[in-house]
């Protein structure tokens, strides 16, 4: 894993470095905010649940991409932390779930003009640690992004997630959280 952290980096320095040097291009550095405005997860945990639970899902995400542009073409990485709350719908009251869950990814984009750039992000890792337990999945995110001023940049995000994974699985043979989301994202620019 250190290795591969490594090697990435690396790569996103070489990457930033020939987009300077040719120019129209350099490193990126954005610490950003999102939230879920609207979003829904089916949740699957079969023998534990005779049939699966749907849920309405809202709250904050913060994270921060790094990497490098040139001509136009955004790539690196990526890293988001959730802390979602899902409202059962067939549930009476006080029946939230906290989906709460980090993510490690990828992304490219273009910047069609300075100021307005479509990003799209694949998590290869998220991790929603409970208690005694680990869910495994992955996930996908891609948007528009308007940047307002230099150091603030507005998007609309589209959000997916899988887990598939569950350690230890307790006896719960088919386990699975699949959910969507729309994001508002504040962007914080700095590089």
């Amino acid at each position: 894993r250190g290795i591969a952290l490594f090697v990435g980096s690396s790569a996103l320095i070489l990457f930033s470095q020939t987009a300077t040097a040719k120019g129209g291009g350099g490193f990126m550095l954005e610490p950003y905010l999102n939230y879920a405005a609207s979003g829904s997860y089916e949740y699957t945990a079969k023998p534990l649940l005779s049939q699966p639970i749907d849920a309405s899902v809202t709250g904050p995400a913060f994270g921060l991409k790094i990497g490098g542009n040139i001509g136009g073409f955004l790539l690196g990485a990526e890293y988001t932390i959730y802390r979602l709350t899902g409202e059962y719908d067939s549930c009476g009251s006080n029946c939230d779930a906290k989906l709460n869950f980090d993510g490690m990814g990828a992304f490219i984009g273009y910047a069609f003009t300075p100021a307005l750039r479509f990003i799209a992000t694949y998590y290869v890792q998220l991790t929603n640690k409970e208690d005694n337990s680990e869910a495994k999945g992955t996930g996908m995110k891609a948007g528009i992004h308007y940047m307002v001023m230099s150091f603030l940049n507005l998007g609309l995000d589209y959000q997916t997630y899988n887990f598939d994974e569950l350690e230890p699985a307790g006896g719960i043979t088919d386990f699975d959280v699949t959910g969507n989301a729309i994001m508002l994202t504040i962007g914080f620019p700095i590089m």
